[in-house]
């Protein structure tokens, strides 16, 4: 039996499962998915789901841009610097950025901001900020669901510039599409969920 923290999300989970009676398919019990990962996997090791995020951070996809003259990386400035400017100021972790492929080392001052305000979570918070911090390839995108300064629209938009400019450029892909698809899914799944977590 999985309990969780809210009547709404817990009602939300119940309909997914009543819906399934006959045959349950794992791809449309979104809800009880994260629920369970946070109540089976997360409750019980969160230092390793917290070890997991932190990777994210150091290699965050905000921090990666494309020479700021070329149209697309006058594109992520304008999507990028205000998400970062936010974690910034209210997280408390100044990114730093780079133009080239590869790794820029974070401070150990940025990353510890980060850490703090994931370690501030519970369990029924960090499940969808792994699924979300996963789908978008940003730990800072996915704190932004969490605490509600973007939402699941945003998100997308922002998450998947460089394949949405690409297909602007050179026509539609089905392969790339498929996969942008299946990430916004995830991202949507995050922000119900944090949301049926903190309704009143």
């Amino acid at each position: 039996m999985i309990q969780v923290p809210s009547k709404y999300l817990a009602t939300a989970i119940a309909d997914e499962l009543k819906s399934q009676l006959d045959k349950i398919q794992k791809e449309t019990i979104t809800f009880f998915k994260l629920a369970s990962i946070a109540t089976d996997q997360i409750a019980s090791n969160r230092e390793s789901a917290i070890y997991h995020l932190m990777k994210y951070a150091e290699t965050d996809l905000l921090c990666y841009w494309r020479d700021p003259t070329t149209e697309l990386g006058k594109i992520q400035s304008a999507a990028w610097s205000p998400l970062l400017k936010w974690a910034e100021e209210v997280l408390g972790a100044r990114m730093k950025i780079t133009c080239h492929v590869s790794p820029v080392q974070q401070s150990r001052k940025a990353l510890d901001a980060i850490k703090q305000a994931v370690e501030g979570l519970g369990p029924h918070e960090l499940a969808p900020l792994v699924l979300s911090t996963q789908a978008s390839g940003s730990i800072i995108i996915g704190l932004a669901i969490i605490f509600d300064v973007i939402n699941v629209g945003h998100a997308i938009e922002i998450s998947q510039l460089d394949e949405i400019y690409q297909e602007e450029k050179w026509g539609f892909d089905d392969e790339i599409s498929a996969r942008r698809n299946s990430l916004s899914e995830d991202l949507y799944v995050a922000e119900n969920y944090i949301k049926l977590l903190k309704a009143n």
